[in-house]
C-alpha cells in the first residue's frame, strides 16, 4: 500500500514537469522524468531489478491477459502527437521485455493520452515499436517514418515504413498500420551452411551492386527532404568474391545516404544505389 501511494505521488509531481510536450514529433530517448511518469502507469509496483537491467512489475497494467511478475520491463523511446484523435495530446512509448516473443522483437508500444494535468494509458500494441522514427510532415493524424530491424539466425532484416497508430491492438490492425517502403535482408553474418555453395555463385557479370541494410534514420536538412538514412551496399565484385570463398562476413560494404521526401500525401525515397520499393 505504501509503495502504491508513493507511486501515485511521484506520478502527480512529475506530471506537471512534463505536461507540455517538447517541440517536434520525432521519436527520441526518454528522459528520466518521463520514465518516472510513465513507468508507474504501465508497470504495477515498479521497482528496478539490477540483474535484468529493467523494472520488476507485479503485472503490466491494462495489458491483454497481462503476464505477472515481469522482471525486465523497460521504456525505450517516446514520441508526442495526435496519433488516434485529432487535437489530442498523446504519447507513444516503445517498450521491451523478454515476456514478449521474439516474433514481436521482444517489445511493442503503448499509447498514452493526457486529460487535464494527468496522463492515462489508452492501449498496448505488442510488437509495434517506434523507437527510431521521424515524424511525417502534414496535417491530420500524426504519421511516422520508422526504421525497424529484426535479427534471426544471423540474418538482419531492416525495414523503413510509414506507420500509423491503429484504434485497435488486434494483430491484424497492427500489421496493416504500416506501409513498407524499403525491405532489405543482410545475410553477411548468416551461417555459411545456410548460404549458397560455391557452385551456385553464377558469374560476376550476373551480379550487381546491392543495398543490404538501412543503418540509421534521422531528420534531414537537405532541401526538399524531411528525413535521411545511412545505408550499406555491397558491390558485385565483393559479393561474387565472398560467394566463391564462402566468406560473406568479410564484406565490409560501402555507405550511401538515402533521403525521403513527401510528394502529395505519399512518402518517397531517393537512393544513389537502386533499391526496389517494397510498396505495391
Amino acid at each position: 500500500m505504501l509503495r502504491a501511494l508513493a507511486s501515485v505521488c511521484v506520478v502527480a509531481l512529475l506530471s506537471a514537469a512534463v505536461s507540455a510536450a517538447p517541440s517536434g514529433h520525432d521519436s527520441r530517448t526518454m528522459t528520466k522524468a518521463e520514465r518516472g511518469l510513465f513507468v508507474p502507469l504501465a508497470c504495477e509496483h515498479a521497482s528496478y531489478d539490477a540483474k535484468s537491467f529493467g523494472d520488476h512489475c507485479s503485472k503490466l497494467i491494462g495489458y491483454p491477459n497481462a503476464p505477472g511478475d515481469v522482471r525486465d520491463f523497460g521504456l525505450t523511446a517516446i514520441a508526442y502527437g495526435s496519433f488516434t484523435n485529432a487535437g489530442a495530446d498523446q504519447a507513444y512509448v516503445s517498450y521491451y521485455t523478454m515476456s514478449e516473443p521474439h516474433a514481436y522483437n521482444f517489445g511493442g508500444g503503448i499509447l498514452f493520452q493526457r486529460s487535464g494535468s494527468a496522463w492515462k494509458l489508452v492501449r498496448w500494441y505488442p510488437g509495434a515499436q517506434m523507437e527510431e522514427c521521424v515524424a511525417v510532415p502534414g496535417e491530420g493524424l500524426q504519421r511516422m517514418l520508422c526504421l525497424n530491424g529484426f535479427l534471426s539466425e544471423g540474418e538482419l532484416a531492416t525495414t523503413v515504413s510509414v506507420r500509423t497508430v491503429p484504434l485497435s491492438n488486434d494483430q491484424n490492425a497492427i500489421s496493416n498500420a504500416g506501409n513498407v517502403l524499403i525491405s532489405l535482408d543482410d545475410t553477411r553474418n548468416m551461417s555459411s551452411f545456410l548460404q549458397s555453395d560455391g557452385t551456385k555463385c553464377g558469374t560476376l557479370a550476373s551480379d550487381k551492386s546491392s543495398v543490404v541494410a538501412v543503418d540509421s534514420l534521422k531528420p534531414s536538412a537537405q532541401p526538399g527532404f524531411f528525413a535521411e538514412s545511412q545505408a550499406t551496399y555491397t558491390t558485385a565484385q565483393e559479393w561474387f568474391a565472398a560467394c566463391k570463398s564462402r566468406s560473406w562476413d568479410k564484406i565490409k560494404g560501402r555507405k550511401i545516404t538515402v533521403r525521403y521526401a513527401l510528394k502529395g500525401s505519399d512518402v518517397t525515397f531517393d537512393s544513389p544505389v537502386p533499391i526496389e520499393s517494397a510498396s505495391p
